[in-house]
């Protein structure tokens, strides 16, 4: 049975460019859409859609705001924060509210997929973009001494906080490993889980 979305955005070309992306992969399905928050609200209440795609700037009720009262009244839907916004102060308040994932709108559509999927399955997930921050700023704390040390991570793992280290980003490391860009966005997603990056204290302590 394919995962039921919700689109939530003020745009309908960008909401019909995105259900139209969507219709690409066989396990999801486009059952709403909706362009403002209260109407979101509504709709995640009567339809009950596994994952909502949640834009953060809308009329009448803002993504921050209806993500909280979605999650509150609907606790199995997962929400995903889509936005244009990259700082950190709207993806510590998107989690506060209950989204489970962020992704910025610069992303590629396979992040989006892919993020839909692990809140799908009650994961957390952070786009390539905030995660390499996160991680760049984690590394930076332990080369300052205000860490006890990395976790417990592959070798490969360790190879790749190298890299971030030197200030080198994704392609880079892609092209250093000769694999993909998905498979070093999974890395990143294993060295936040591993070291706890992905909670609202973490992501506070190395928004800077």
């Amino acid at each position: 049975m394919p995962l039921k979305i919700m689109i939530v955005a003020d745009q309908p070309l960008f909401r019909k460019g995105l259900q139209w992306l969507l219709k690409m992969e066989e396990d999801m399905l486009t059952v709403a859409e909706a362009d403002n928050g209260a109407m979101a609200v509504q709709y995640a209440k009567d339809i009950q859609p596994d994952v909502v795609v949640m834009d953060i700037t809308l009329s009448v009720l803002d993504g921050i705001n209806a993500t909280r009262q979605i999650v509150a009244e609907n606790p199995d839907i997962s929400v995903l924060t889509l936005s244009s916004e990259s700082d950190f102060g709207s993806v510590v308040k998107a989690l506060e509210a209950g989204a489970k994932g962020y992704i910025t709108k610069d992303a590629a559509f396979a992040e989006l997929a892919a993020g839909i999927r692990a809140v799908a399955h009650g994961k957390s997930y952070l786009c390539r973009k905030i995660s390499e921050l996160i991680l760049k700023n984690f590394l930076q704390s332990i080369n300052d001494g205000y860490n006890a040390g990395l976790p417990t991570l592959s070798t490969q793992e360790l190879a790749i906080m190298r890299y971030i280290s030197d200030g080198k980003n994704t392609w880079h490391i892609a092209h250093a490993f000769e694999v993909s860009d998905d498979v070093i966005n999974r890395r990143f997603q294993s060295i936040m889980n591993k070291a706890d990056l992905y909670s609202i204290k973490s992501i506070t302590k190395y928004a800077t």
